[in-house]
This record gives structure tokens, C-alpha cells and sequence, in this order.
């Protein structure tokens, strides 16, 4: 076990060989992990459910979270997280889903999968086609998944500022990392594991050497077999991206002149993190642009400006998106307008609905007519009381 200095910053977590991940509470961190199993979010008191404006300040951090879980196989949620996520499910419909690798959402057996919010069960699984939610789990599905008591409290903060950089020593040993208020633990899997060592000071390392030179733990990993995954000029990203990039690189160069990074893993976490950011920006409604989600974009591209991209080109869209939605009416009135026809949409399915039951009952009771009085009487009753009195 070991301290690291005070800071705020994000949590930047570099364990290849790490499976399960349990935590208690919703924090930003980025994995350099390849291959993510399990995962355990547990709430446990550790935020009051009401009222749901605290759930509504925070739900950033919990995609935040999401975003670096995003490899995970299996995503267990207990009931408080679940019921705490559906709060908020409306603030998920403007992003798409992180998680590309999920098979199974496991939520408790008292929980029913209708009751969860439809931009909620999006979020989960839109990125994993094949993903189900289930209540229970196998013994080899989850196999691999830490006892929820290891798990430690972490008290939801406010937004963190720069990341905190913590590096780990490849050996095979249950770690415990404490920034600020946040507590992490997690296991590395391998053959030889020793069981409950901590890890002290002097046993964190760099997993880089001072000019730039990756060492053995920086091979490429496994995930490359995977067809979720693709190589853009020699560094490993979700397929999906590759061509968002060449896209990028041919029409804004300069989004990539300033980046200096060395460490491979780092800059695929952070081409990954410029192409979801960049995703989910251009596949945003105009309808649901505030101020608020104006707020969250210019913070997003501070960010990846200080990872060394280029992103002017994405500011001076949100500014423009910015004086297009709040400086003249026009666009508020042509959203009560789309709101107007919506509203007249689903009015009018209604009312297709009914015509189409109103149909049934009327053939059924034409049919109940020709049992009675035969096909004359049922012509009769549908028509004119002289059809069929001149026909041949």
C-alpha cells in the first residue's frame, strides 16, 4: 500500500494484465488496459439518492468512470447504482455508449429489466449489440470477479483537475492506491500470484524509461486480435475510429502537430479519448444544446488541448453553435415548432391505432351479420338496401 501526494487530478491506472475492477462510488480514471473482465460499481450509501440535483452535478463524473471501463466484459451494478443511474438516465441520451467489449449487465434479482429507463438501457448496451442484462451470473462466467468486500469507499468529489499518473510494477500483487479521497483496489491475474502483498513505495516504478523508450510491458497486447479494434500509423484504437482519424488528419492536420507523448499506451488512450469526445460533439442535437452541455465541451477540449491536440477547430464550432442557439430567437422558436410536430406525430399514431382497432371490431361484427342473415344480409347491412336488386 502506498500514498500518493495530495493532488486532484484524474486517475490514470496502467495494469495490462488487470481483470477485475471493484470499486465503490464514481470517479474519472483511464485504464491502459487491454482486456477488462469484470466490473463491480457499488454505491453503499457512499451518495444520498435524493435529491437527484446531486445525482445531476456529478453524472459527468459517472461517464467519466464508464468511458475508462469501456473494455469490460461484464458490468455489475448494485441496486442503489442502478436506481442513482436512472435518476439521471435523460443526461445519457447525449452520449453514446463506452462500453464496446460487454457481454452481460448484471443487475440485482430484485431490480426488473422493464423498469429501467430506455436511455439508460441504451447507454449500456448501444455499444455492444450482443450485450444482455441478466440477474444472475454462472460459475464460469464470472469466475474471475472479486468478493465485493474488497472494494473500498470512494466519496464522489467534484470535478478533478489534471491527472495524477500512477505507474505499477508488472509483479503479481493486490494493490491498494489512495488519492485524495479515493481508494482503489485492484488484482492482476497470472499464474503465481502472492496473495495480500502490499506494495510500498519503492516498489512504484516507471514503466518508461527517461528518454522516451518503451520497455518489454509496452508489446502489443492481445486486444488486437479482436476485430472491436484497429491500427491507425502503428497504434491500436476501436476499429470505429481508424477512419474518424484519417478523416481528422486529412482535413485538420493540426489537430496532431502539438502532440508529444512518447508512451505508446498513453497515446492510444488519449486517440481514443479525442475520438469519443469528437463522436459524441458531432452526433449531438441541436435541441438539446444549454448551457450547460456548452460548458461541458469547452471543459472537454481544454482537456484534450492539454494532452497537445489541435482542437481549435471544434471550439470555433461550439462557438458558433453557441451564438446560432442563444443570440436570436429564431432557433428557440423553430424547436417549439419540432416540439409542436412531435407532439402532433404521436397524436396522430394514436389515432392511426384506433382506426385500425375500430376496423377490426367493424369486420368482426360484419362477420357476426353474415352468420346470422348470410352474405346478402351482410352486403345489405354495409351498403344500400337495393344493391344487388339489378345485377345479373
Amino acid at each position: 500500500m502506498f500514498n500518493i501526494p495530495n493532488h486532484s487530478g484524474q486517475i490514470i491506472v496502467l495494469a495490462p494484465k488487470l481483470h477485475n475492477f471493484p470499486s465503490v462510488g464514481f470517479f474519472p480514471i483511464t485504464f491502459g488496459v487491454s482486456q477488462l473482465k469484470n466490473v463491480n460499481i457499488k454505491l453503499r450509501g457512499s451518495i444520498p439518492l435524493a435529491p437527484s440535483q446531486k445525482w445531476k452535478k456529478y453524472y459527468r463524473q459517472v461517464t467519466h468512470l464508464f468511458q475508462g471501463l469501456g473494455s469490460a466484459r461484464i458490468l455489475i451494478l448494485d441496486l442503489e447504482t442502478v436506481e442513482a443511474l436512472s435518476d439521471v438516465s435523460d443526461y445519457f441520451v447525449r452520449f453514446s455508449s463506452p462500453f464496446y467489449n460487454l457481454k452481460y449487465v448484471k443487475v440485482p434479482e430484485e431490480y426488473k429489466e422493464s423498469s429501467m429507463p430506455p436511455c439508460l438501457k441504451s447507454y449500456l448496451l448501444g455499444g455492444s449489440p450482443k450485450a444482455t442484462i441478466v440477474t444472475t451470473l454462472t460459475q464460469n462466467t464470472c469466475s474471475n470477479t472479486v468478493p465485493a468486500e474488497t472494494a473500498q469507499n470512494v466519496v464522489i468529489q467534484e470535478p478533478l483537475a489534471a491527472p495524477t499518473m500512477a505507474y505499477f510494477d508488472s509483479g503479481n500483487v493486490h494493490k491498494n492506491v489512495f488519492i485524495d479521497t479515493v481508494d482503489i483496489w485492484v488484482q492482476e491475474q497470472d499464474v503465481d500470484v502472492v496473495e495480500n502483498s502490499e506494495v510500498q513505495a519503492h516498489k512504484v516504478r516507471q514503466l518508461v524509461d527517461p528518454l522516451g523508450g518503451t520497455t518489454c510491458n509496452d508489446r502489443p497486447s492481445s486486444s488486437k486480435e479482436i476485430s472491436d479494434f484497429g491500427i491507425w500509423r502503428g497504434l491500436e484504437v476501436k476499429s470505429e475510429f481508424v477512419c474518424l482519424l484519417d478523416l481528422i488528419m486529412n482535413k485538420y492536420p493540426e489537430t496532431f502537430e502539438h502532440c508529444t507523448t512518447k508512451i505508446k499506451k498513453f497515446c492510444t488512450m488519449e486517440l481514443n479519448k479525442l475520438c469519443t469526445s469528437i463522436n459524441d460533439f458531432t452526433k449531438m442535437s441541436m435541441a438539446k444544446v444549454d448551457i450547460e452541455v456548452i460548458a461541458e465541451y469547452r471543459a472537454v477540449f481544454a482537456e484534450l488541448q492539454k494532452y497537445g491536440f489541435g482542437v481549435s477547430w471544434l471550439e470555433n464550432r461550439l462557438n458558433y453553435v453557441e451564438q446560432l442557439r442563444f443570440s436570436h430567437p429564431l432557433i428557440p422558436e423553430l424547436g417549439a415548432i419540432d416540439c409542436q410536430i412531435d407532439d402532433t406525430k404521436i397524436k396522430l399514431q394514436d389515432l392511426e391505432n384506433k382506426l385500425q382497432d375500430l376496423k377490426t371490431v367493424r369486420a368482426e361484427k360484419l362477420q357476426e351479420i353474415q352468420n346470422v342473415f348470410g352474405t346478402m344480409g351482410a352486403n345489405l347491412a354495409a351498403g344500400y338496401i337495393g344493391d344487388d336488386l339489378f345485377s345479373v
